[in-house]
């Protein structure tokens, strides 16, 4: 074996340790100055892109890796500035949506999910607070159009607008059930919201509550209903037409009239009116549109028969809160009868005017004749005189004095045979102008006379002045005419008159009491078929007194009119009761009764009925009732309404409309010392009755 050097050996020791510590520090160094450097800076990056707050990354020395960490914190650093601006643009966002006076809503495109919505909106779905997450997309919760039908999902307005329809499309009124159960009537109007590149990135939508004009729009319907009724039921052509005049309505009374003729196209201007009136009502039309004031025109209508029959026509405007006319109401009564008798006042009236100017023509012709004169006047109905001024006595009185008087002239001076059996209440009034016609003032005069015979006569006396060739007056002249018939005519026009305006006056408040104490206990439907049964109760009443001129009627005509309905009348029972007319039996004395006891009666008994057949005996198919009347000492009249065989009776909770009627009303309208008694016994309502009819009060 070869000796070693030993030199050799120790330097080839030094050398390994040499690399051994070199090698040591290298991965020092590496550890220290790179690796953890990088695994922090590795750490910051992670954070950031979560969008966590990224932990410092310490100065490691190498400016590579130093730089990307400062880069790194200030990227984190605008991210979060940008985020912390984000969330205040949002709270701004909601704090301007959460003050608009509509429910707002944004949603995502394309499923529709809501983004952000307003507090209005929540309200208005009855979501509690931050509830936006409940709402179904495209807001299709429960939603149902005007007929009720549920829409789609795909129809809503919000889906509309993110499938990019056109605005019109993407609007509409619905009912959405609310959170609470309930529902709510909306109009949605939505829009897409597009991006830089047109693409629809989603939409908002804005809800309206219209429950109020809903509400409204109802109430309006019912008013319209009930003025529709009311003027269906009226005797009178009922019209309405615009603030501009165009007719919209009118009841059927027109159509009966005019038969299948034209319908009218403004008021005043209807087809069927006269010619020869037509000009004048389109005048009187235009001037009330014109000026706001009522209007009224007077016109002939030519009726399906062909004839013209004379119509008053009245309008009067309705006006709105700011007092703009927004419809006019109107209606025209035939008044033939009165134009008629009122053209034959006028015609008497021009007749006896052309009578009193021939009489003055032939005064002066007869000045030259006597005896032309003469014969004039004795053929004459009208009685003649002329009296010479300065004299004491009549210098001619015609014999037509004897027929108006009833006896020769009295021996009297001057005009006094004129006065004789003067009525005391004229006498003041003919003695003060018998006088102005001496003076030479011509008069006309009417008054009242007493004749022998003892009957009254109105007399008409005309007096003039008969002048000479030189205008002096040198004769008073005049006659006298039987009055009387035409002072009765127009006695009789005046009495019509007041007669026609106090039995509208009395029907329409029976018609508005009637309205006002249904309306107390029934709404909707219930009101109005109450109302209904109750008007034609009353027309069947008017009916009956109608025929009789309202003179009255018999106390059998007003029960057999008043229980027709439960009889097997026009207005028969629900078929399901059973009810005949075996079931109602009535009957007593023949009884006369005045007008005003005859309708208080029939309303009376009809409620006792309608009563029947919805609480008593009339409910059930073996239930009886029986109305019996008989006399009484004194002329007084009992009336005994009994039901029997139907349900257990109770004694009502409260006091309706026909228990009013009876223990208030009915007295009153059957006269003094009328008496009503209600007996709610359990085996049948009973009613006593007593008053004195019309025979013998």
């Amino acid at each position: 074996m070869a000796p070693c050097c030993e030199p050799c050996c120790r330097c080839c020791w030094g050398g390994g340790v040499a690399l051994a510590v070199l090698s040591l520090g290298f991965g020092f160094w590496t550890r220290r100055f790179l690796a953890r450097p990088l695994l922090a800076l590795a750490a910051a990056a992670a954070a950031a892109g979560r969008g966590a707050v990224p932990a410092p990354v310490a100065a490691s020395g190498v400016r590579e890796i130093d730089a990307v960490a400062a880069a790194l914190e200030a990227a984190a650093a605008e991210r979060r500035d940008r985020e912390a601006e984000a969330l205040a643009l949002a709270a701004r966002l909601q704090a301007v949506l959460d003050h608009a006076p509509m429910g707002i809503a944004l949603a995502e495109a394309p499923s529709g999910r809501i983004r952000l919505a307003n507090r209005r909106l929540g309200a208005m779905l009855g979501l509690p607070p931050g509830g936006a997450g409940r709402i179904p997309p495209h807001l299709a919760r429960d939603a149902r159009d005007a007929e009720g039908r549920p829409v789609p999902e795909a129809e809503m307005p919000l889906a509309r607008a993110l499938a990019g329809a056109a605005p019109e499309a993407c609007q509409g009124e619905y009912r959405l059930r609310r959170g609470d159960g309930g529902f709510i009537w909306v109009r949605a109007l939505a829009a897409p919201i597009r991006d830089r590149d047109g693409g629809i990135g989603g939409a908002v939508l804005a809800l309206s509550g219209i429950d109020a004009e809903r509400q409204a729009a109802a109430a309006l319907r019912e008013s319209e209903l009930r003025f529709r009724t009311l003027a269906e039921a009226v005797p009178q052509i009922v019209w309405s037409s615009g603030p501009d005049g165009t007719v919209d309505y009118y009841n059927r009374r027109y159509r009966e009239f005019v038969g299948d003729g034209p319908e009218p196209e403004e008021a005043g201007l209807q087809v069927p009116i006269h010619p020869e009136d037509r000009d004048a009502a389109r005048a009187a039309w235009r001037q009330a549109l014109a000026t706001g004031e009522p209007y009224e025109a007077e016109y002939r209508l030519h009726r399906a028969d062909g004839v013209w029959r004379w119509f008053v026509a009245r309008a009067l405007p309705a006006r709105d809160a700011e007092g703009g006319i927004h419809r006019w109401l109107g209606t025209a009564t035939d008044v033939t009868e009165l134009v008629e008798t009122r053209q034959a006042l006028e015609g008497q009236v021009a007749a006896e005017a052309a009578a009193r100017q021939a009489v003055v023509a032939a005064a002066e012709a007869l000045a030259g004749s006597e005896s032309r004169f003469r014969s004039f006047a004795e053929a004459s109905p009208d009685l003649l005189w002329v009296l010479e001024l300065g004299e004491d006595r009549l210098d001619y009185l015609s014999p037509a004095f004897e027929r108006l008087w009833g006896e020769p002239p009295p021996d009297r001076p001057g005009l006094g045979p004129l006065t004789t059996g003067l009525h005391p209440e004229d006498r003041d009034r003919v003695e003060a102008a018998l006088p102005r016609l001496l003076e030479g003032e011509a008069i006309d005069l009417e008054y009242r006379i007493r004749r022998a015979d003892g009957q009254q006569l109105w007399l008409r006396v005309l007096g003039f002045p008969m002048r000479d060739a030189g205008g002096r007056v040198v004769r008073i002249g005049g006659f006298a005419r039987d009055a009387t018939q035409r002072k009765a005519a127009e006695q009789r026009q005046r009495l019509l008159i007041g007669e026609l305006n106090h039995r509208v006056k009395n029907t329409l408040a029976t018609v508005l009491s009637l309205a006002r104490q249904t309306a107390r206990r029934g709404r909707g439907a219930e009101f109005l078929e109450d109302f209904q049964a109750r008007l034609m109760a009353l027309a069947r009443g008017h009916d009956l007194l109608t025929s009789s001129t309202w003179r009255g009627a018999t106390l059998g005509e007003v029960v057999a009119t008043a229980l027709a309905p439960w009889r097997g009348g026009e207005v028969p029972l629900d078929a399901g009761t059973g009810a005949g007319a075996g079931r109602v039996a009535f009957g007593g004395p023949p009884v006369w009764l005045a007008p005003r006891q005859a309708l208080g009666l029939g309303l009376a008994i009809h409620e006792m009925a309608s009563n029947a057949a919805r609480h008593g005996a009339l409910l059930v198919p073996q239930g009886r009732v029986s109305l019996t009347w008989h006399r009484l000492d004194g002329g007084m009249l009992q009336l005994d309404w009994a039901e029997s065989e139907g349900p257990p009776v109770r004694p009502p909770q409260r006091q309706g409309f026909g228990v009013r009627l009876l223990e208030s009303g009915l007295a009153g309208e059957l006269g003094s010392g009328a008496e009503v008694v209600l007996d709610h016994a359990p085996e049948g309502f009973r009613a006593r009755i007593r008053f004195l009819p019309a025979e013998e009060a």
